[in-house]
């Protein structure tokens, strides 16, 4: 993805897709959850209210029972039986038996068991009573009572049938005479507590004793089956006293446990978690239709915005474009008022800022190269020319030849270095030769001694300068500065480098110059007409202006004891410096 375009584009889509995506899941999840939550609370209240409803039942049949087991007639029919050992007695035992049977739908049967006799006598139809049982049942039975309070899971001691829950209570007469049994069947357990609870959510579901061994199921489970569900329960509720009511939940299914508080019977079942977010399967649709819409309506905005985002970036690319193909004349179009615009803004700017740098460097090289020409290709007035010729035709015959011919070397060398076209710029030690050459022939010509000191530092003597920058100064000091007829005319030129600066000095002892002629000096416009060239003090300061900019200074000081010019340029070793 190169272009910015694309790029807005799919972090739009994906900001998008993630924002709604994550919104989506979040409210299914919390749906889910919500679901989740009131099922398990609906489940717990009728869990609870269906123990509470066989906790009650349980309280009433060991209210009857306990009713019974102090019942003075039972009490003399057994002491009774216990004497004659008549079957009438039986009988009639039978009879108080059902008489409290019919006292409470929950109970089946009573069994009242005479353990010294082995004698079990019922309040079913048939039989009504059995004489012999044996005693290692009867001797169980009070093993059990003993350990365990509340209802029991006994085997019918008359027909052997499945097992049934019973209450047993003792029956005291000066010792323990018997015991009462209060049966309550199995299927009356399932029909009136777990029958109703079976539907497609629940998997399973029990009721157990206080010994967690199974009253009833909702299914035909048996055997290794049960013992493994008991098992799974028992793990996981293994903390739950009487009275508690717990919740579990796994990856797959949502596990319910409620104990009794009196007769600390428990109500097991579990439920398939998938099955109970049976109903999330309309709620997923709904929630994938809201997220493609929101995908298409996403997908069209960052359409729209990528579009307007990238508008302003088209154009600058654009407009950068053309001006790196060297159409410095283009302009971008400001068609925003934020950062892209003001970014636009600022790009005309610099482009007109450049146009601008560019006009001012083509004027600059203009003057400069003006500049060098005067200065380089200058030409020699012809009245020095005929003055120095004259002197040097009367001091050939005059003097003789040798000085002659020394004055005629420093000519030539005088004319070479200011005629010369090879490079701008001299060393300090070669300008100064050239100033020595011209001093030579300023004494000849006036016929006169021009005291001149060099006070040239090694580090300054091989700083480059500009051509004929000191020349053009001497000469106003010899001219226009100290009398020359008087003899006693003294120039000082030094030079010095001082940390990244070189600084040049000439100082004489002439007449001085007011500051009004200083700034007219240094202000004129004027070319020379007089003199060794045509080269004058505007020339040396245009050129430093040129080749060193505000680098550079050329300063005046003057009195009546004479006049000091302060040359400060930067030290520089090679012309491209």
């Amino acid at each position: 993805m190169r272009s910015i375009r694309s790029k807005v584009l799919v972090s739009i889509l994906l900001i998008a897709v993630i924002t709604a995506s994550g919104i989506t899941v979040i409210f299914y999840v919390k749906s889910a959850a919500t679901i989740e939550e009131n099922y398990i609370a609906s489940n717990q209240q009728q869990n609870r209210q269906i123990i509470e409803s066989l906790d009650q039942a349980m309280q009433e049949v060991y209210h009857v029972l306990v009713e019974a087991s102090c019942d003075e007639a039972i009490k003399a029919k057994i002491k009774e039986y216990t004497t004659e050992k008549e079957d009438k007695t039986l009988a009639e035992m039978v009879g108080l038996l059902q008489s409290y049977n019919e006292r409470d739908t929950a109970i089946s049967s009573f069994h009242l068991i005479i353990s010294d006799e082995q004698v079990l006598v019922t309040s079913e139809a048939y039989p009504k009573y059995k004489k012999v049982i044996e005693r290692r049942s009867i001797q169980a039975l009070i093993k059990e009572t003993e350990n365990q309070a509340g209802p029991l899971l006994l085997n019918n001691l008359i027909s052997g049938r499945r097992p049934h829950l019973a209450f047993v209570e003792p029956i005291n007469d000066n010792g323990t005479v018997g015991y009462l049994c209060a049966n309550i069947e199995e299927r009356y357990l399932y029909y009136n507590y777990i029958s109703e609870m079976r539907n497609d959510t629940i998997k399973e579901v029990m009721l157990l004793d206080q010994k967690n061994e199974v009253i009833t199921t909702g299914d035909d489970r048996q055997g290794e089956a049960l013992t493994k569900t008991v098992k799974v329960m028992e793990g996981k509720f293994k903390d739950s006293g009487a009275g508690s009511q717990d919740v579990s939940i796994d990856e797959e299914t949502i596990y319910f446990y409620s104990r009794a508080p009196f007769s600390r019977c428990a109500l097991y079942l579990s439920v398939d978690r998938e099955t109970v977010l049976g109903d999330l399967t309309e709620l997923r649709l709904y929630y994938a239709g809201i997220l493609v819409i929101s995908l298409i309506v996403a997908s069209i905005l960052a359409s729209y915005l990528a579009r307007l985002i990238y508008r302003p970036v088209q154009n600058l690319t654009s407009t950068v474009k053309h001006v790196s193909e060297g159409e410095l004349s283009t302009r971008a179009q400001v068609i925003s008022r934020d950062e892209m615009g003001d970014l636009a803004t600022e790009f005309n700017q610099m482009l007109n800022q450049i146009e601008l740098l560019i006009k001012e460097l083509i004027e600059k090289e203009r003057l400069k190269k003006d500049a060098e020409l005067e200065a380089l290709q200058y030409q020699v007035t012809p009245h020095f020319m005929y003055n120095t010729l004259n002197s040097i035709k009367y001091a050939a015959l005059i003097k003789g030849e040798r000085e002659l011919a020394d004055l005629i070397e420093s000519f030539v060398e005088l004319l070479q270095a200011s005629i010369s076209k090879k490079g701008a710029f001299l060393t300090v030690s070669e300008e100064v030769h050239i100033l020595q050459n011209y001093v030579r022939l300023q004494e000849f010509r006036s016929n006169t001694t021009i005291k001149t000191v060099y006070n040239i530092e090694p580090a300054a003597s091989n700083c480059l300068i500009p051509r004929l920058i000191l020349q053009p100064i001497v000469e106003n000091a010899i001219l226009h500065g100290i009398d020359i007829k008087k003899g006693n005319g003294l120039i000082l030129i030094s030079a010095v480098v001082s940390g990244e600066r070189l600084e040049i000095e000439i100082k004489d002892n002439g007449r001085g110059m007011s500051k009004e002629q200083i700034r007219t000096l240094l202000n004129s416009k004027v070319k020379k007409t007089k003199g060794f060239t045509a080269v004058g003090i505007p020339n040396v300061r245009d050129r430093l202006e040129l080749y060193y900019g505000e680098k550079s200074q050329l300063r005046y000081v003057s009195d009546d004891r004479g006049t000091t010019v302060m040359i400060y340029l930067p030290a520089a070793y090679d012309e491209k410096e």
